[in-house]
């Protein structure tokens, strides 16, 4: 399901002042198309016994005294428990009586575009032509994947634009390749994340990084966690759920702290940001490091936030 595997990083500021490097530690960066990704993570789990009720609507959520009442377009469901990840847009939290969550919502818009050669294997991110974000290209083996965001503030009017210029730059025409827009939910601050029974993970649970915009990786790791929970539950634990909330706040919620307060000096100032903080001779390793995940925020942050601040 690999596309190809990305070992480079190239960083530009407004499409010049490029800067290019390995990755740290000689590791590399997957990259995927979501719709054979998603279709293998659910062949994963009907192979271990999971039933998939396809195209089948949740209309209500409803507790009584063996779990949750499930009721749907195609008919009711039973559950001793239930994790909710129906993602930015979804009404699982609300009807699951989790109270309303104070959410930090960003934009994004993302073009697929398929070619007929291979691709280098070099990540592109621009940072400084979209404010409070910044745009991306992400090699597959067959085409790229281009995109742009804005994490803090509202999404500037001309996003589809600036993405046509950019994609362009790739000899991608905009026009002619399949776009999506959607909303990003931006890990805001560390909340109950379960309730009697049941849980939220993923996009459901807020916890896109508020620096990168990331999902994919948190989402994972938050299923995982919220699995082993449920597994302590059904074992007879009676407080596994709430060990759910604390593991995600230890392992995600702390390093998404240092996230924002870095994405809060490097967006509120790019332009500094961008010579100080990645084009300065020995800053570019502390984000390689970040993106190939081979360190956490909370383990560079300090640093990062001197050197961008000046100090």
């Amino acid at each position: 399901v690999i596309s190809t595997k990305v070992t480079k990083l190239r960083c530009t500021y407004r499409n010049q002042l490029a800067v290019d490097g390995e990755l740290a530690g000689g590791t590399c960066i997957w990259m995927v198309r979501r719709s054979a990704f998603d279709h293998y993570l659910v062949k994963q789990a009907m192979s271990q016994g999971s039933v998939l009720e396809a195209s089948t609507t949740v209309q209500a959520l409803e507790r009584n005294d063996d779990g949750w009442l499930v009721k749907t377009d195609r008919g009711d469901f039973e559950a001793k428990s239930l994790i909710a990840a129906d993602g930015a847009k979804g009404q699982s939290a609300k009807q699951l009586g989790f109270e309303t969550k104070q959410r930090q919502i960003a934009g994004a818009l993302e073009a697929e575009a398929s070619l007929a050669y291979p691709q280098d294997d070099v990540l592109h991110v621009d940072f400084g032509t979209v404010k409070s974000g910044y745009m991306w290209n992400f090699p597959k083996l067959d085409g790229h994947s281009i995109g742009i965001g804005a994490f803090k503030g509202n999404a500037p009017k001309n996003m589809r634009e600036l993405l046509g210029k950019y994609s362009a730059r790739f000899g991608v025409d905009l026009q002619s390749s399949r776009q999506a827009g959607h909303p990003v939910v931006v890990w805001h601050a560390n909340q109950r994340l379960h309730t009697d029974g049941a849980l939220l993970a993923g996009e459901a649970a807020g916890i896109v990084d508020p620096f990168s915009a990331e999902g994919i990786r948190p989402s994972m790791r938050s299923g995982m966690l919220a699995a082993h929970a449920i597994n302590g539950l059904l074992a007879g634990n009676p407080t596994a759920l709430e060990g759910y909330s604390s593991a995600i706040q230890e392992e995600i919620g702390e390093d998404m702290v240092w996230a924002a307060r870095l994405a809060s000096l490097f967006y509120r100032f790019p332009g500094m940001a961008y010579r100080s903080g990645i084009r300065h001779p020995g800053a570019f390793p502390w984000l390689s490091e970040i993106v190939s995940g081979r360190a956490r925020y909370r383990d560079v942050a300090h640093h990062a936030i001197a050197r961008l601040a000046g100090k």
